[in-house]
């Protein structure tokens, strides 16, 4: 229900584009190796695989983007120990839950952007 919410709330905004849903961690880190999106949106909970778990994976690909991509991540814990973790994990940007959609679009759009701007300093051969 949560996915379905989240979609209809990105897809109304003109400046992103959804090019997948996963239901869980390992779904979301094949879609990346296909998709080769410029955000990805984590929960920290997820079955299969955590949200950390799949930070990790995707900052570990051996390609460019890796890299580049920004990761946000939803959680609604307070858990420092968590939050280091996902930060250490490469996450951009952590946000509270239940999460406002407004403040979500502002943060997705802020975040790559800066993603977006640091990549562009970089050689072509990055």
């Amino acid at each position: 229900r949560i996915l379905t919410m989240l979609d209809e709330v990105l897809t109304a905004d003109d400046d992103i584009t959804v090019v997948g849903t996963a239901r869980n961690g390992e779904q979301a880190y094949e879609m990346i190796l296909d998709k080769k999106p410029d955000v990805v949106l984590l929960d920290l909970v997820m079955p299969e695989c955590d949200g950390i778990t799949a930070a990790r994976q995707i900052r570990a690909l051996k390609r460019s983007d890796a890299e580049t991509v920004a990761i946000i991540m939803m959680t609604a814990t307070d858990s420092e120990r968590d939050l280091h973790a996902a930060l250490a994990a490469g996450v951009d940007r952590i946000i509270a839950k239940p999460v406002d959609y407004d403040v979500l679009i502002c943060i997705l759009q802020e975040v790559y952007a800066q993603k977006k701007d640091k990549s562009s300093v970089l050689p072509k051969e990055f």
